[in-house]
């Protein structure tokens, strides 16, 4: 973690070892720091971040993990951290280095700055990504550790570094909280303060704002509880400001906004998953079909009351992600979901098969050449319906069922047919003003020959009153000069 208190880092280590669950290894460019107090062990860092004053994030905590089966002296933890500093381009700067023993596993934090004595500024971009990966693997070959790249991890190992929920009176609460706190808000990404909780309450924890219309409420504030096997809050409540990385609601929200942007990459492919397991096999049941999520690494969590399931939200440990079902869209609400799994879903199965094979018929039998115009009235002659949808970059996606169909069991057209229709200036209003005219002659039973003809010229008036869609042009500057070509 990076940040800009010191001060916070250091105390957070500090307070763990004098409740003797931490011990001071090492303090590397300090001088007999087990004799040192707290303000002078503090005053080392300052000294340096003092020299730079431009720079706001000058503090580095690192935690360095390791497999629970690994048993390493203190002398070669020592050698671990020294490579580990050089590798990620730290050494020389002074650090101070703790072994926690609050965990299953072994691990060790580091408290250091990024400011060099002189004032220089070590860049902590793409830190973790890049600087610590490759250190970390290096590591793994030169000492011979656990490899962590393609371990098979559980459900309960997807939220490190938790080991365990947390159990009023069994687990310190305030550490124990922190702890899932912590993890969540650095590795998940969640938009409101019900998906934050979601996850919370798998570990037993939840986030209280206070009741609506109360002074807590009114002024943002925001505690956190341990919950029961009831689900009801118990014991002391602990404030979100005591927490150590300070998730408070005013922090949280703006983390809300910065997830909104941050998982959107991520939803296409979970609504591809969900689509996938649904249309794949019959699922009986809502139980099922959060099983066969479970299987590739995504929770499903019912909201649900003594009648109905009234909301959904889906876990992506893959992706990191949360997401509430309406979020996805229409086709993932918890009303739609619940249609789709049961006798419903195999209902829909049957009708999708069988509309995939009429559409692909159609498609296969008719006549391109003639244009645009005569293309579509031949494909609605035979039955064929079409139905546009817009993406969130409001590009135009087109689907093609049987007029009796469901539009959500319509089949999405191929990218050639998507990027002709555009070309074409088929929109959503053209097609529905072709639909509400194929709705007045349907009924009226009419030569398959008049009927294409009639259409044909039907959309060749729409299409003339359609403002033509502007050719895309490399040179899209006329003023801008060709670059020459150098006379060699």
């Amino acid at each position: 973690m990076t940040g800009k208190s010191i001060k916070g880092a250091l105390n957070y280590n500090e307070k763990k070892v004098s409740e003797g669950k931490a011990a001071l290894l090492d303090a590397v460019g300090f001088p007999a720091a087990d004799e040192m107090l707290f303000s002078e062990k503090l005053s080392r860092f300052q000294r340096l971040t003092e020299q730079n004053t431009r720079t706001i994030v000058n503090t580095v905590h690192i935690s360095l993990n390791f497999d629970a089966s690994e048993k390493l002296s203190k002398e070669t933890l020592l050698a671990i951290t020294d490579a580990y500093i050089g590798g990620i381009g730290f050494a020389g700067q002074p650090y101070l280095l703790y072994q926690h023993f609050d965990a299953a596993h072994p691990h060790l934090h580091i408290v250091t700055t990024n400011i060099k004595d002189g004032g220089e500024r070590i860049s902590l971009h793409h830190l973790g990504i890049e600087k610590s990966e490759t250190a970390r693997k290096e590591i793994e070959k030169l000492f011979g550790l656990v490899v962590a790249d393609g371990r098979k991890k559980s459900q309960n190992e997807a939220l490190k570094p938790i080991v365990e929920k947390v159990i009023y009176g069994k687990s310190e609460t305030k550490a124990a909280v922190s702890n899932v706190v912590r993890a969540i808000v650095r590795d998940y990404k969640f938009t409101s303060l019900q998906e934050f909780n979601t996850l919370l309450e798998r570990y037993n924890v939840t986030a209280y704002r206070g009741e609506e219309g109360s002074k807590m409420f009114d002024k943002k504030g925001l505690s956190y509880f341990v919950l029961d096997a009831a689900r009801k809050k118990i014991g002391v409540p602990i404030k979100a400001s005591s927490i150590y990385t300070k998730p408070t609601f005013s922090n949280l929200e703006k983390l809300f906004d910065t997830n909104k942007n941050e998982r959107l990459r991520f939803k296409e492919p979970l609504k591809n998953t969900i689509d996938k397991v649904l249309q794949s096999k019959f699922i009986p049941t809502k139980e099922a079909f959060k099983s066969e999520l479970e299987k590739r690494n995504i929770d499903v969590v019912f909201h649900q009351n003594e009648t109905m399931v009234y909301g959904i939200t889906f876990i992506d440990h893959n992706t990191k992600t949360v997401f509430n079902g309406s979020d996805l869209g229409k086709a993932y609400s918890a009303k739609r979901l619940m249609e789709r799994i049961g006798m419903g879903g195999l209902a829909e199965q049957k009708e999708r098969k069988e509309n995939k094979e009429f559409v692909e018929k159609v498609l296969s039998e008719t006549d391109y050449t003639r244009g645009i115009s005569h293309a579509i009235a031949s494909l609605y002659a035979q039955g064929l319906r079409i139905h546009v949808v817009s993406d969130e970059e409001e590009n135009l996606h087109y689907a093609f069922g049987k007029q009796q169909t469901e539009e959500h069991n319509f089949v999405p057209a191929d990218r050639k047919f998507d990027a002709w229709f555009r070309n074409k200036n088929i929109s959503a209003s053209v097609v529905e003003k072709l639909n509400e005219e194929v709705e007045r002659h349907t009924e009226n039973s009419v030569p398959l020959v008049s009927f294409v003809q009639h259409f044909t010229n039907f959309l060749k008036e729409v299409l003339t009153d359609t403002p033509n869609i502007p050719s895309f042009s490399m040179n899209t500057d006329p003023k801008k000069k060709k670059k020459r070509k150098p006379n060699w």
